[in-house]
C-alpha cells in the first residue's frame, strides 16, 4: 500500500519542486498553502507523513504542528511531521520528527 504525504508550503515554486520529486517516486500526495488549510485536509484524508514549511502566512508550521500533536484523534496526533526549512536553527525546531533543510537562494 502506498503512503500518502501532505506537503504544506506557501511558496508555489517549492510546492511544485516537492510535488515533482514525489511524483517521480510515485508517491501520492496533496498540497496545502498554509497550516490552516493543512489542518482542514487532515480531518478528511488519512496522511502517513506531513512535510511542513515553518514560516507561512495565516498559520505557520509551528502552530500547525502543535494542533496536529494535540489533536483529539489519536491517528492524527501520531502523524510524523517533518520540518522543511531554510532555517534549521529556528527555535522550536526540535519538536518536529525530523528536519529537511532547504537550500538557501
Amino acid at each position: 500500500m502506498k503512503k500518502r504525504v501532505l506537503v504544506v508550503e506557501d511558496h508555489e515554486v517549492n510546492r511544485a519542486l516537492i510535488s515533482s520529486v514525489l511524483n517521480k517516486m510515485n508517491c501520492p500526495h496533496d498540497l496545502a498553502e498554509n497550516g490552516e488549510i493543512a489542518l482542514e485536509m487532515i480531518e478528511y484524508v488519512q496522511y502517513d507523513l506531513v512535510l511542513m514549511d515553518l514560516f507561512m502566512p495565516i498559520m505557520n508550521g509551528f502552530e500547525a504542528l502543535n494542533e496536529i500533536k494535540n489533536h483529539k484523534d489519536n491517528f492524527i496526533s501520531k502523524i510524523p511531521v517533518i520540518a522543511v526549512t531554510a532555517k534549521p536553527e529556528s527555535e522550536g525546531i526540535g519538536e518536529f520528527d525530523a528536519i529537511i533543510p532547504k537550500p538557501l537562494s
